[in-house]
């Protein structure tokens, strides 16, 4: 299935409207002059107003892009737009940066008529939290000069590991296979033989390219910490902690959860171990389908839609009804193509207010995984377009809730309909690699990060120095269990490239076991769709530690509550340890 972009502003040929609606926005901020001697409610009100209009416009802007890249990587026009993009944001950031400073010089008085003001009402909360962080911060010179230095000093770095990306590739079967598509094959691959044969070219492709990445890296990690200093922070997750709304207290309580309840996962890649029938188990192995009857079912897209209507249909018809539209309107782009880049994303264009979902669709279960968690996120989107822009605009930690939810009520549905034991264990491999990937191996790409800036902080890091980091935070976090562990996966993954939001790791595991947990609270509920709106709408307000309290009663600052959402987890580790179990003896006495 193929995406409708035409009906998507700008509209027109991209040549054309993107380079105006460029210009367009870049004119807006151009003339958009703060006075500080405006800091009074009306001067105040009508500045957020006309910036928060100019962030949409920029925002759609820059989704539209992403868009117009990731289809065709070969599209050099688009990566140039990319970084002009990027550029405009820097300067959008210092007309932020500006407003924040006049929130701060604005009297008591004038900011509690501010936000008493029916116009922002919507988005108090959200001001109130900015002007209070900036009037934590010291030098306001120095912040517009930082902001405008971002599109060449951070931005720009952040784009090379694409440029590394397109370089490498690996041979299967004769076949070249471009980056884009290895990760489906060497990570989530069926075949065992052909899984560990490309991981070792992976290794060996991206070693080559370490140089480049780690460059990036570090310039990267270097920008933010000169910012960091200026500002005075001790700590280098705090503007992070501030972007997600929780406390380092609560990141904490979370981690702490993770590693002392590590042992289940080891029990988990050990019965796989078993299943494929291996002496030795490479990394790969443990993110694998299994080695069974099942694990090469065929579910072509239009199957694999109805699988998720479906599912989504017990838990809320109106939701099955949003997947059903969207598809008929071409929201989404699924068909698999080396032209297009890596992974899958749900890009919100609020002026429109639709969204585009981007994937390479694989006809596996997996794929109807993605494609579920890409849609959850399309529908949050949709229930935010009816608020201003600054509350469409969520953090990851709460971005992410309303797309792992649809993910785990669509396959939560499958699994306990599947009456076939070989099916069901299937479906619980897909269900737990998730959780894998989401928890535990979240915590080693975390902490890679943390010990990387600890390190950064004395001088620049080799590419060398940087694969035995993250082989050392492997074997820290797995043990034993891998006799091969995959130490370029600094330079591999995309996600440590990301620069918009720096930490970006942690906010998916916050999220994966939040939507857990609250999906025994909707579990237990009469109106589980009237509820899960609400935890979304909420979401774009509160603080993690507000949203869990007020739909929970407990409090996330605790190991336990996280403990509890993991509790979920090891039950379906259990069941599939006492299914595959069965399965083996069943294999024995054939």
């Amino acid at each position: 299935m193929k995406w409708d972009l035409d009906r998507i502003k700008p509209k027109g040929l991209p040549e054309i409207e993107v380079k105006k609606a460029l210009n367009e926005v870049d004119q807006r901020l151009a003339t958009f002059v703060v006075d500080r001697n405006t800091a009074k409610e009306e001067g105040i009100i009508q500045n957020v107003l006309e910036a928060q209009d100019i962030y949409q416009e920029w925002y759609q802007l820059f989704e539209y892009v992403i868009c117009l890249h990731s289809i065709d990587t070969t599209n050099d026009d688009a990566a140039v737009w990319l970084h002009s993009v990027n550029e405009v944001y820097s300067r959008y950031q210092m007309l932020e940066t500006t407003l924040d400073q006049l929130f701060a010089s604005a009297s008591e008085r004038d900011w509690g008529a501010v936000l008493q003001d029916r116009r922002v009402r919507d988005i108090e909360v959200l001001l109130d939290r900015r002007r209070h962080q900036q009037l934590q911060l010291n030098n306001d010179s120095i912040e517009a000069a930082m902001k405008s230095l971002q599109a060449d000093g951070l931005h720009a770095w952040g784009e090379m590991n694409q440029l590394a990306a397109s370089k490498v590739s690996i041979t299967l079967n004769e076949k070249e296979v471009k980056a884009q598509n290895v990760p489906a094959l060497i990570y989530y691959g069926a075949d065992r033989e052909i899984r560990l044969k490309g991981f070792e070219q992976w290794k060996t492709a991206w070693e080559r390219e370490a140089p480049i990445c780690a460059k990036a890296m570090n310039h990267i990690a270097g920008f933010r910490l000169s910012q960091y200093k200026a500002r005075g922070w001790d700590s280098y997750l705090k503007e992070s902690l501030d972007a997600n709304r929780l406390t380092e207290e609560t990141l904490d309580a979370m981690w702490q959860a993770v590693l002392e309840n590590r042992q289940p996962f080891y029990d988990y890649i050990k019965q796989k171990k078993d299943l494929f029938q291996a002496t030795e188990l490479s990394w790969t192995d443990q993110f694998a389908p299994l080695a069974l009857e099942q694990q090469g079912k065929v579910v072509p897209f239009k199957e694999g839609v109805a699988f998720i209507e479906n599912h989504l249909h017990s838990f809320d018809p109106k939701l099955a009804e949003f997947t059903r539209q969207i598809i008929k309107d071409h929201w989404v782009d699924s068909q698999p193509s080396e032209l297009k880049s890596p992974g899958a994303f749900c890009a919100p264009m609020p002026i429109n207010k639709e969204s585009r979902i981007f994937m390479h669709y694989h006809e596996n279960l997996e794929s109807v995984g993605v494609l579920a968690h890409e849609i959850g996120h399309a529908y949050h989107y949709r229930l935010l377009q009816e608020l201003p822009m600054y509350r469409q605009d969520c953090p990851i930690v709460m971005a992410e809730l309303a797309s792992t939810l649809t993910e785990t009520i669509v396959m939560r549905a499958a699994i306990e309909a599947a009456t076939d034991p070989m099916e069901k264990l299937n479906l619980l491999n897909q269900q737990l690699v998730r959780d894998l990937v989401t928890i535990l191996n979240s915590y080693i790409r975390h902490q890679f990060e943390v010990k990387l800036y600890e390190k950064r902080k004395s001088g620049f890091v080799k590419a060398s120095e940087l694969n035995q980091l993250m082989e050392d935070v492997q074997k820290e976090v797995m043990g034993d269990l891998f006799n091969t562990y995959d130490p370029t996966f600094w330079a591999s993954l995309r996600h440590f490239y990301f620069t918009h939001k720096p930490f970006g790791h942690y906010p998916y595991t916050i999220a994966h076991l939040l939507s857990i947990g609250f999906y025994t609270v909707l579990e237990k509920t009469d109106r589980p769709g009237v509820l899960f709106d609400e935890i979304l709408i909420d979401a774009s307000i509160l603080s993690v530690e507000e949203l869990v309290e007020k739909h929970t009663g407990m409090d996330p600052t605790s190991s336990e509550f996280w403990a509890l959402s993991l509790e979920k987890v090891f039950d379906d580790i259990k069941l599939f340890i006492e299914i595959s179990d069965g399965v083996k003896k069943g294999e024995a006495n054939k």
